[in-house]
């Protein structure tokens, strides 16, 4: 895995992405993948991310994430 995740790192870096805009990507599709598995159910899917169920709907609000069409 780890030379899978080099080979993404090396990509970002040679496309110019920030560190900023890498974590908020990173982030995003691990949140949406959590989500997905977790029927998107936030309660279930903040437990399964070990964070507040607020936190989490913070993060879905400040990553602009879509769930069911909302």
């Amino acid at each position: 895995m780890r030379k899978q995740l080099e080979k993404i790192f090396e990509e970002m870096l040679d496309n110019g992405i920030g560190l900023q805009d890498f974590s908020n990507l990173i982030e995003r599709i691990y949140i949406e993948k959590a989500l997905e598995k977790n029927n998107f159910n936030i309660v279930q899917t903040a437990k399964k991310l070990k964070i507040h169920r607020n936190t989490l709907s913070n993060k879905i609000k400040k990553l602009e994430i879509k769930i069911n069409g909302k």
